[in-house]
């Protein structure tokens, strides 16, 4: 119902080119983050086992997908740190939870990690500095309809839910959500 042709890395799917100044603003942002992650001791993304400067890289790049959404959305970016229980964004009243992927990743999901709150709703943002893709978005409410329960096969890591591109709504649907 859903599905996009994806013939380039990113030929159907919105982008947005963000100004440099857009760029170091959310990218101060994500190093707050992380030096407060490391500040407070809290153990960095959910038993991946990424090197430091990897850590840095795509905590980094997660605050500027999420500025990218929040002009392409013509909406607020609010610099937000310390807030790991909160959502990224609020746009048209929703709460929204930005997901990024560097675009030379290959697996091309968003991943939605346990204990998500029903009523949010999770974006897919690809990062191609300066220019950012937006995938697609989808209902938390409809994840295990549209995803699969996987640890990917690494019994290290937690499961989560894995929802392909295809599956997801175009973000020019947004504006129709109830």
């Amino acid at each position: 119902l859903y599905k996009q042709v994806k013939v380039a890395p990113y030929m159907d799917y919105p982008t947005i080119e963000l100004k440099w100044e857009e760029i170091l603003s959310s990218a101060i942002t994500g190093l707050l983050r992380q030096t407060e992650s490391m500040r407070q001791q809290i153990n960095w993304g959910h038993g991946a086992n990424f090197d430091i400067y990897k850590q840095w890289g795509i905590t980094i790049s997660g605050s500027i997908c999420e500025q990218a959404l929040a002009k392409k959305m013509d909406s607020y970016f609010p610099h937000s740190v310390n807030n790991f229980k909160g959502s990224d964004l609020h746009i048209n009243g929703k709460s929204i939870q930005v997901r990024s992927q560097l675009m030379t990743k290959k697996t091309n999901n968003l991943i939605i990690r346990q204990g998500y709150k029903e009523s949010d709703y999770y974006f897919l943002v690809g990062d191609d500095t300066p220019k950012y893709i937006f995938f697609g978005y989808i209902s938390a409410k409809d994840i295990s309809k549209k995803g699969s329960w996987t640890n990917f096969n690494i019994t290290t890591r937690p499961y989560v839910w894995s929802v392909p591109i295809e599956n997801l709504k175009p973000i020019t649907e947004f504006k129709n959500e109830r």
